[in-house]
């Protein structure tokens, strides 16, 4: 809940079950949530954009630790926002205005950092949201390129899916197409048919 400066836990249907409001470092007035994830252990992991850090949550709503702070050097954000978690608890950072995907083990130790500024594969502008694929691949989604790119483990990235200039339309998405608007503000457009289900 990004401009309320706070993480709400919703159950299967909606109902809140409780709300997490994000400490303020010293000088800090506000903290902005852009991105979530939970982890093996079932601890939740928060990206504050607006103060470049990842807060760890336990199950309990204890906070755990802080990963990072504000610059470009490695365990360091600009503007962090997408989170994935693997199976084996490796953290991937989404650290948007770096244009690079940072990745840390379970005790927050830089291990690697995927991409630079750039168009060609393997390169970013603004990376904003990360997922992992059921083979253990990174799904990043390169939103100033307006692409979204899978990164191989130990070979150069492959983009698998490329994503046109979208246009701004009121109608909502359909079996008979429209254009859907993700929180970030792009809209992604839907080919008629895409969504029928057999």
């Amino acid at each position: 809940d990004t401009n309320n400066d706070r993480v709400q836990i919703l159950s299967s249907t909606g109902a809140v079950l409780g709300i997490l409001t994000l400490p303020l470092p010293a000088g800090a007035t506000v903290a902005q949530p852009a991105g979530v994830a939970l982890d093996p252990d079932g601890n939740l992991l928060v990206a504050d954009q607006s103060n470049s850090r990842v807060l760890k949550y336990d199950a309990s709503g204890n906070l755990l630790s802080v990963l990072g702070s504000s610059g470009t050097l490695a365990g360091r954000f600009d503007k962090p926002q997408g989170l994935a978690v693997s199976a084996a608890g490796f953290i991937f950072v989404a650290d948007r205005n770096n244009d690079r995907i940072q990745k840390f083990d379970r005790f927050g130790n830089v291990v690697a950092i995927l991409g630079q500024s750039g168009k060609e594969p393997g390169q970013f502008n603004k990376p904003t949201a990360l997922a992992l694929d059921a083979e253990g691949r990174l799904l990043v989604a390169d939103t100033n390129n307006g692409r979204i790119q899978r990164l191989l483990p130990g070979t150069p990235a492959q983009t698998v899916v490329i994503v046109t200039k979208p246009k701004r339309v009121k109608q909502p998405v359909t079996t008979k197409g429209g254009k859907l608007k993700h929180p970030g503000g792009h809209k992604l457009e839907i080919p008629e048919g895409a969504l029928a289900q057999d």
